[in-house]
């Protein structure tokens, strides 16, 4: 049975007015009911934070998510890429909350476009490494695997997007026999693509990031870290969207990464939260 409040039945005036309470209490109760409803939904769907990731930080970043998530009351998106896809896709008016990058000049860039005028964090130090998937004798040395004649391609990604590729092509153009190694250049989008590569044997060597070591990617491969020139100039930075729907849990975000209790995760990852800048490094770019 359905009564409709707007309608007087044509009884007595007792039982008109009972009807005219009955319906104003149920409306009440129904607003009440409708108010609860919704509380127990923001409840249960707690707002949604969107960081756009660098490829080569996309293990590190689950488990710092998965860390920040038990702690609060938030569901942690991540978009990865490359850091230069992710900066043009900001430019453009992506609508991530933050942004983390395998270098700070791509955090710059985003910054001198005044969508991202926040302070640019550098939390850690990425390292470059080679991997390959030819076997090598004990005690052989990168420089030396990269010149190996089995080798017919290098994989190295875009370095026009991603940070570990500007700083690949530094490194081999350091070499002594650059001009010959240059004609075994091949490019991918970011240093997973290039890992891929490898994995799959589309390329006998590459070039990616450190820490895909650490998240045991590389099994099975031969590899290398290179420290030429590559501390304290491939800055891991996070930064927070001016445009973000959820500034104050975005900064929330930022100020767990940078704090002590992140540093333990960051550093099993390969990544280091001091520079070496002060050390003497070697010169890169040098023919």
């Amino acid at each position: 049975m359905s009564i409709d409040c707007d309608k007087e039945a044509n009884h007595t005036v007792k039982f008109v007015y009972l009807l005219r309470l009955f319906c104003t209490y149920s409306f009440f109760i129904a607003i009440l009911l409708s108010i609860l409803a919704c509380k127990a939904n923001q409840h249960s769907d707690p707002p949604k934070l969107l960081v756009g990731t660098a490829s080569s930080l996309e293990y590190l970043l689950e488990d710092l998510v998965a860390d920040f998530e038990s702690e609060n009351d938030v569901e942690v998106i991540l978009v990865i890429g490359s850091s230069g896809s992710l900066a043009q896709q900001i430019s453009a008016g992506a609508p991530l909350d933050v942004f983390v990058s395998a270098n700070r000049s791509m955090s710059s860039r985003i910054k001198k476009s005044a969508l991202l005028n926040n302070e640019i964090h550098t939390f850690a130090y990425g390292q470059l490494a080679l991997v390959s998937n030819l076997n090598f004798k004990a005690g052989t040395t990168w420089e030396t695997a990269i010149a190996d004649k089995r080798i017919e391609y290098i994989s190295i990604p875009n370095p026009e997007l991603a940070p570990y590729g500007t700083k690949a092509l530094e490194v081999l153009r350091g070499a002594v026999n650059y001009n010959e190694l240059a004609k075994r250049i091949v490019f991918s989008s970011n240093v997973a693509s290039s890992l891929e590569f490898v994995k799959s044997g589309n390329a006998q060597a590459g070039f990616i990031s450190l820490s895909q070591f650490y998240s045991e990617l590389t099994n099975d491969l031969s590899i290398w870290e290179i420290k030429k020139c590559t501390q304290a100039e491939l800055e891991q930075t996070i930064l927070i969207n001016n445009l973000s729907s959820y500034p104050a849990l975005a900064q929330s975000f930022v100020d767990y990464v940078m704090s002590d209790a992140s540093s333990k995760i960051i550093e099993s990852f390969g990544y280091t939260k001091e520079t070496n800048k002060s050390k003497e490094l070697d010169n890169c770019g040098q023919n």
